[in-house]
């Protein structure tokens, strides 16, 4: 499994899970490189 992948993939069930306001807060403390992971078209 590709480990980007599946980063994107916990993102994604964050994203759908857990309110805007809140997955903003989580994908805006996590480090530049793995923000970088983050779905654009998820949730912020």
């Amino acid at each position: 499994m590709n480990p980007e992948d599946a980063t994107r993939s916990v993102f994604k069930v964050l994203a759908r899970h857990v309110d805007l306001g809140q997955s903003a807060k989580v994908r805006d403390a996590l480090p530049k490189q793995i923000r970088a992971l983050w779905p654009e078209s998820v949730g912020v």
